[in-house]
């Protein structure tokens, strides 16, 4: 019996590519899947508002949510002087429900490192998408790892950019 290289060749040809269109039409592909996933819509960018609580004046943040999981946020408690950016991290815990865990760096009126404050952030997006509502836990800890202070306050958000 005689093999063409011919037949052999076509037929491993014809057998790569009906795999790959299976794999492709039944598993997808992790490009595929990555454009087909849909824009979460926390993302974006908010301003919020802590209204004035306890002793302490309004306080407004804007966050800027990421598709990749991460958060920034810039707020008017203190001086830039006196405190950094607040980074951290969010995660979808249910239907319209997030929960951000973020950090933020701390200085005194001299420039010393006071400490690091330590936010839990869950919040409610609206069926709208166009605001979110919910609370912040807060706790600054000094560089031995004393709690200086911790409260928490609710606040309220509009997403940036909409009439």
């Amino acid at each position: 019996m005689k093999i063409n290289p011919a037949k052999i060749t076509f037929s491993f040809c014809l057998m790569i590519t009906v795999g790959l269109l299976v794999g492709v039409t039944f598993g997808g592909s992790t490009a595929q899947a990555d454009r087909d996933e849909p824009h979460d819509p926390i993302v974006g960018t908010w301003n919020c508002v802590v209204p004035p609580s306890g002793g302490f004046p309004q306080i407004n943040v804007i966050k800027n949510i990421h598709a990749g999981g991460t958060v920034i946020e810039l707020d008017n408690a203190a001086p830039p002087s006196q405190e950094t950016a607040t980074a951290g991290d969010w995660t979808r815990t249910g239907e319209r429900r997030y929960l951000l865990t973020l950090e933020q760096f701390s200085f005194d009126a001299g420039g010393n490192f006071v400490g690091t404050y330590h936010y839990s952030n869950p919040l409610t997006l609206a069926k709208s998408h166009n605001s979110l509502s919910g609370s912040v836990d807060f706790t600054l800890v000094d560089p031995g790892g004393s709690v200086l202070v911790s409260g928490s306050a609710t606040l309220t958000c509009t997403r940036l950019g909409t009439d």
